[in-house]
């Protein structure tokens, strides 16, 4: 099975209804489980027994600084994923940096009238996704994206 080290960092003081760590563990390892089984992965997936990441859970000021400075955007992202580049590739477990903005996924959830457990967990996985080298920089990289997504969620809202 499995393992993961995930070093949540809860950065917002503000209570938003984020997730708990065994929660985020849990979703990880269902993510690595669908993707042991795809056909075709990115170059930088490599199928570990444990892997490790950093999840920071941001206020929408820290986010901001952080789209300013990494995207040139003046308003804070839902997620923002800072994949690790190892010089020994193959011996480094450390995916990267995962930041996520309580705030924007909470509002993001009420305006698009989904659960707010669901949507941290959808974002969550895409974020993780990024980590792993996917990309959706055209059609067929989104489809892929998003139907890994979509069995992943399934298995964790039923």
């Amino acid at each position: 099975m499995t393992k993961v080290r995930i070093d949540l960092q809860k950065a917002s003081k503000a209570k938003h209804h984020r997730p708990h760590k065994r929660e985020v563990d849990k979703w990880f390892v269902l993510l690595t489980k669908h993707l042991e089984q795809q056909q075709h992965t990115p170059e930088r997936y490599v199928k570990r027994e444990e892997y490790s990441l950093t999840l920071r859970i941001v206020d929408e000021e820290e986010s901001i600084k952080l789209c300013n400075r990494f995207r040139a955007v003046n308003h804070a992202a839902n997620v923002l994923s800072f994949p690790f580049e190892s010089p020994v590739a193959e011996t480094d477990d450390y995916l990267g940096d995962m930041v996520m903005c309580g705030a924007v996924i909470e509002r993001e959830a009420r305006e698009q009238r989904v659960q707010i457990k669901g949507y941290w967990a959808r974002l969550f996985i895409h974020g993780c996704l990024h980590l792993f080298g996917y990309t959706h920089d055209n059609d067929q990289d989104y489809a892929q994206m998003e139907a890994i997504s979509e069995a992943v969620l399934h298995d964790i809202l039923g």
